[in-house]
């Protein structure tokens, strides 16, 4: 994983961190200032809420990414070759007009066999961080 990629995921974590620490400060304020009004539900409701970001950062934590870095890897370079072939067609197309531009093909990094399975595995710990932070996020919006 690239240093911005590392320094965008040490956000997300320091966010939910900050996130954690506002809830249970309202918690402890809602349940000490707001007696006889429902104070003790509301504060055990935000502190469930605190503690499913604090589930959700350890998740995080707990997840071994440099795993994943080949795939982003991969995936980046993917990318990269799909955009430079775009740009030799264009201009190919623009020094040459012809009534239908023809694709380059886009090669894509060859898998072994016992690769496949290292892939799989890479894709469902990047769906299972993905998903993660859709999952906070879907907390956080409520």
């Amino acid at each position: 994983m690239d240093s911005a990629s590392q320094y965008e995921l040490y956000l997300i974590k320091k966010e939910l961190q900050d996130i954690v620490n506002e809830l249970l400060s309202i918690a402890n304020g809602v349940k000490l200032d707001f007696s006889g009004v429902g104070n003790e539900k509301c504060a055990e409701s935000l502190v469930r809420a605190a503690n499913h970001y604090m589930d959700v950062r350890r998740q995080l934590d707990s997840m071994n990414l440099s795993e994943l870095s080949d795939e982003f890897k991969a995936k980046k370079l993917a990318e990269e070759q799909r955009e430079a072939a775009q740009k030799a067609a264009a201009q190919k197309n623009a020094s040459v007009s012809s009534p239908a531009p023809v694709a380059a093909p886009v090669s894509t990094p060859a898998k072994s066999s016992s690769k496949s399975k290292t892939s799989s595995s890479k894709k469902n710990k990047q769906s299972a961080v993905s998903s993660i932070v859709e999952e906070a996020l879907a907390w956080l919006f409520r």
